[in-house]
């Protein structure tokens, strides 16, 4: 091959590089959405058991999407605390009152929780009260599940090693 036809492609490569950075810089094409959240699964499969009607339906999306809001800010409230409770290992700080201040936040997230099933009970009719006892064995197994579940895998910092079980 020949200089001049090898610098030829060079440049036909580069210019098609260059134009799709610029297509994407100026595009800004957005990622594809992930798979709907588990929580959507169990919000599906809970409207299947019970066979709530669409406005059933409709008053339980909004106590579940309400429940999802009240969660997540006591679990980002819990968080920061559970990072301070830590940090004060390092300091030699007092920790009771801030282990207690995350004690009160899941006590707060197991009463939002109750408070939430008993909302969707409310909602039903006699028949489907029949099944919302399965339904909350079901869910105490999630709830008990997620509480169980391993810490979130290393994030390339090898400073500890992987735990064996």
């Amino acid at each position: 091959m020949t200089t001049n036809k090898m610098l030829k492609i060079g440049l036909v490569v580069m210019v098609v590089l260059n134009a799709f950075l610029a297509y994407l810089l100026v595009a800004k094409p957005t990622l594809p959405l992930k798979k709907e959240r588990p929580q959507s699964e169990l919000f599906q499969r809970i409207s299947e058991e019970l066979m709530l009607t669409p406005g059933q339906r409709t008053k339980y999306e909004e106590l579940a999407k309400e429940h999802r809001e009240q969660m997540k800010t006591l679990e980002g409230k819990q968080s920061s605390l559970v990072k301070s409770y830590f940090e004060t290992l390092m300091d030699d700080a007092e920790s009771s009152e801030i282990r207690d201040n995350i004690l009160n936040l899941e006590k707060q997230k197991l009463e939002v929780t109750y408070s939430h099933f008993s909302e969707l009970k409310n909602l039903l009719d006699s028949s489907q009260k029949k099944n919302f006892e399965l339904v909350i064995e079901d869910m105490l197994q999630v709830l008990i599940r997620q509480s169980n579940t391993p810490p979130p895998p290393n994030r390339g910092n090898d400073r500890l090693p992987p735990i064996e079980r």
